[in-house]
């Protein structure tokens, strides 16, 4: 059993419902105030949630009639804000003097119903873009290497899928084998996608590729050293994290997986040894993502 509860506030008059969190009433009332401090006596304003940045305002008169209804989406709850108290100021700012109580039988108004809002400061887009630049630590076998990754996501606002395409590269690993070094470099392109799980305060990411490597093998220290290429297909999987540092600015953080598809081995000419290369390459990335 859940309990629903629904904020009232009163801001220069005007009262603002509802049970939204993205933005709260208390915010709309305070920035409607600032907007028109001595408008909006006797209506109320009714806010209902439909999606993470995207709700109803319906403005009412003193007699529950219905005077304007709107749905509003922005990229971020800052900007539904502000879009959400923008469009009050100008129904309010349309509306006739009330002196006298509005009428119970007065009609909607179809020019403040149906007519143009003031853009807010984030217009809203349907399009949902991102680009992701970080640092990373990549765990192969026992050693550690650091390097860096680049990505960019792309995919409709209102869906929790987002197409992804990126390139990774840590620096090279190598391993000590009878009498030398066999070093190895795996830079990696992948294109999958990511899973809204979360986008709230915090923004919560599953992601899923499809990843191809071009691995490089080389001895090192051998009487005969060589060098192999071989494309290495992979399956990537990861988790992503995100706080908002402005509208257009997250912080991240990134835990990865490559799981190579394909057996690779190192062989190493006379001495008849081989080194089988780890099938799994765990990364930790940090970064910056600039989009909207």
């Amino acid at each position: 059993m859940s309990l629903l509860v629904t904020a009232v506030v009163l801001a220069a008059g005007l009262k603002v419902e509802g049970d939204t969190s993205c933005p709260q009433p208390a915010d709309v009332a305070a920035r409607f105030a600032q907007l028109a401090p001595t408008t909006g006596e006797g209506h109320r304003a009714v806010l209902a949630q439909l999606g993470p940045t995207e709700l109803e305002v319906r403005l009412l008169d003193v007699q529950g009639a219905l005077i304007a209804q709107r749905q509003l989406e922005a990229a971020t709850c800052a900007g539904l804000l502000e879009a959400t108290a923008a469009t009050l100021f100008a129904w309010e700012a349309t509306l006739p003097s009330r002196a006298d109580p509005v009428p119970a039988a007065r009609a909607p108004l179809p020019s403040i119903a149906d007519g143009p809002v003031p853009s807010p400061s984030e217009p809203a887009s349907s399009i949902r873009w991102r680009l992701d630049w970080s640092v990373l630590g990549a765990l192969s076998g026992s050693s550690i290497r650091p390097g860096a990754a680049a990505a960019f996501s792309l995919g409709p606002r209102a869906g929790l899928w987002l197409g992804r395409l990126y390139l990774k590269a840590a620096w090279p690993f190598d391993a000590a084998l009878a009498g030398g070094r066999v070093e190895w470099f795996r830079p990696t392109a992948g294109l999958g996608a990511g899973l809204r799980l979360l986008d709230a305060a915090v923004h919560l990411e599953a992601q899923v590729a499809f990843e191809v490597g071009l691995v490089t093998a080389q001895g090192r220290g051998f009487e005969d050293n060589r060098v192999a290429r071989a494309f290495d297909p992979a399956l990537g999987l990861g988790v992503h994290l995100a706080d908002d540092v402005s509208p257009t600015l997250q912080v991240f953080g990134e835990l990865g997986a490559s799981i190579f598809l394909l057996s690779q081995v190192a062989k190493v000419g006379g001495v008849q040894v081989n080194l089988p290369l780890p099938p799994v390459t765990i990364e930790a990335r940090v970064g910056l993502s600039l989009g909207r």
